[in-house]
Formats: structure tokens, C-alpha cells, sequence
């Protein structure tokens, strides 16, 4: 997803959204609270993220677009933010399963 406008240099709040309905999911990116980008996609995290580790500032080794791992953010992060709407439930038995898989 690629932000319809520059991004001027200083500190600025992004976010992205994700909506999931029956035709596939809506990944929504928005830079100080505006709509700055949109792509729906059947591809996508669906029924969990690892909660063993968020890949933050790089991708090392699944990317979701055309590009090379680990594609490394060279910017600055101050926070990250990590919130899941109240209709979100975490799946225990994937989770568990995921993390055997790693072993």
C-alpha cells in the first residue's frame, strides 16, 4: 500500500486499519487520523498475529508485495500501538500450534 500523498518529515501518527467482510479484507492506511491509502485483498493475517513477536520496522521473510526481505524501515519509531477491536478473540489453540511449529 503506498500513501496517495507525501509525507511531510517530522513526527506523524500511522495507522492501519483492517476490515474483513465476505469478499476479503480492506487494509486502510491513515496518517494523522486521514485517509491516506486503501487495498482490498484476499491476502492478509486472518486469524491471528504471533504474539511472540510483531515484525516491526522489517519484513524477514514473508513479503506481501514486490519487494526483498527484510526491507528494513530506516526512519524513526517512536511507539507502536497495537489495539484489536472488542469482537476480536484470540485463538488460543492456533497460537500454541504456531509456536510448536517454530521448535
Amino acid at each position: 500500500m503506498t500513501s496517495k500523498s507525501p509525507v511531510p518529515a517530522g513526527h506523524h501518527k500511522l495507522s492501519v486499519g483492517v476490515h474483513q467482510d465476505s469478499d476479503g479484507r480492506s487494509f486502510t492506511l491513515a496518517v494523522d487520523g486521514k485517509k491516506a491509502g486503501e487495498v482490498r485483498t484476499h491476502l492478509g493475517f486472518a486469524n491471528f498475529i504471533s504474539w511472540s513477536g510483531l515484525d516491526i520496522g522489517l519484513d524477514r521473510g514473508s513479503p506481501v508485495a514486490d519487494y526483498e526481505a527484510p526491507f528494513l524501515f530506516t526512519g524513526k519509531l517512536s511507539r507502536v500501538v497495537v489495539t484489536m477491536d472488542d469482537d476480536q478473540v484470540l485463538d488460543g489453540q492456533a497460537l500454541g500450534e504456531a509456536e510448536m511449529a517454530r521448535q
